[in-house]
């Protein structure tokens, strides 16, 4: 009952808990926090090292902190160890597979870590949101609340690996609730721990309790909040997914009109207009599915530009005509606002430079493209 009330406190408190996700990772990263348990508490215990340091290594391929979701895991697989030197060859296993396993994808020649470092660095300089954290706190604290309630009705007697799970559980909480509080971040970022609680709360009702179970006030109470709950949640959701079917059709043209522009041009970069048509842009992953690089990247300048790197570097992906092609959703070209500052994200500078070197070429319903001139 109380794993089913964490469900309807999750989905109606967080109305972009099961959506879709747009051109992000985080569906991605919940498929591996929930992946881990079954390795870190079914297999044999030396496979489950390597198996879990393998899988924080693809959190981390898909997110910098995606490690973090795998503390959880590593620490009950620490626990299952008997002795101190066991664990150590434990930890070494894991963590030469997690480490093999990151550096890996930095073996093509398109790749750099030392890059990579790099930006992780400038982005670091973004400080924390005080909205931010507290978005993440109320997610966090609608986690921990059910959590603590039951262990104190039930007084779970817990096994070690158990008991390490949950202090895993509430360092990853803790350290993945700072990083959701950076600008432009958000709450999100705690999804992918959400197996990882319903794991626990699964493991608090199985446990053998100190209390003889009974219909007692406290689950009636429970049963009621949850009806109230799902009811709401129901409720709600119905009218999302309705409005999602509406909006796929359209949805599918601009994927139309993406595939179209790059059957002309494998090779057109997909930039940016207004806020309006912001989430236009996204499809423009489409080109780099298709092997072309991306030379100017909205989300990734917003960071760069917001850590005060100077817009020159910006400037020379439309100087001299480096990228041959653009294609920008309607609107005025690189009008965009940043996220972070609430100004605009290129001057007008930069877009009087744009219109120098390019002129419009075609329009469609959704995209428009201009070639150097």
């Amino acid at each position: 009952t109380t794993f089913l009330l964490i469900v309807a406190f999750l989905t109606a408190l967080d109305p972009r808990l099961f959506i879709p996700y747009e051109s992000r990772a985080d569906s991605f990263l919940i498929l591996i926090g929930a992946a881990l348990l079954p390795v870190a508490f079914e297999w044999p215990a030396l496979p489950a090292a390597i198996g879990v340091g393998v899988l924080a290594a693809l959190g981390d391929g898909f997110k910098a902190h995606g490690i973090l979701y795998a503390i959880p895991a590593a620490l009950a697989v620490a626990a299952r160890t008997k002795t101190p030197r066991e664990c150590v060859r434990f930890a070494a296993a894991g963590g030469g597979a997690a480490i093999a396993a990151i550096l890996l994808p930095f073996a093509a020649k398109a790749a750099s870590a030392c890059d990579y470092l790099r930006y992780l660095l400038m982005s670091a300089h973004h400080g924390l949101s005080l909205v931010e954290f507290s978005q993440g706190l109320v997610i966090v604290g609608s986690l921990a609340a059910p959590l603590f309630a039951v262990s104190y009705w039930r007084r779970p007697a817990l096994g070690r690996p158990e008991r390490w799970f949950l202090i895993g559980l509430g360092v990853a909480v803790a350290l993945t609730l700072v990083i959701a509080s950076k600008p432009g971040a958000g709450s999100h970022h705690l999804w992918p721990l959400f197996p990882a609680c319903f794991y626990a709360m699964a493991c608090i009702l199985s446990a053998d309790s100190r209390l003889a179970d009974s219909l007692q006030p406290q689950n009636v109470a429970a049963v009621v909040v949850l009806a109230l709950f799902v009811t709401y949640a129901a409720f709600f959701r119905t009218y999302e997914w309705n409005s999602f079917r509406k909006g796929r059709i359209p949805e599918l043209a601009k994927i139309a009109a993406v595939e179209n522009i790059l059957r002309n041009d494998p090779a057109a970069q997909f930039g940016a207009s207004d806020d309006l048509h912001y989430d236009d842009s996204y499809y423009g992953v489409l080109g780099a599915f298709q092997g072309a690089p991306r030379h100017l990247d909205m989300a990734v300048w917003m960071d760069l530009s917001f850590a005060g790197f100077p817009e020159s570097i910006a400037a020379r992906a439309i100087e001299n005509c480096s990228v041959r092609t653009w294609v920008l959703p309607l609107g005025e070209p690189f009008q965009l606002m940043s996220l972070y500052t609430n100004r605009p994200l290129f001057s007008d500078e930069f877009r009087e430079e744009f219109r120098r070197h390019y002129t419009l070429v075609q329009r469609d319903e959704f995209y428009q493209v201009w070639k150097c001139k």
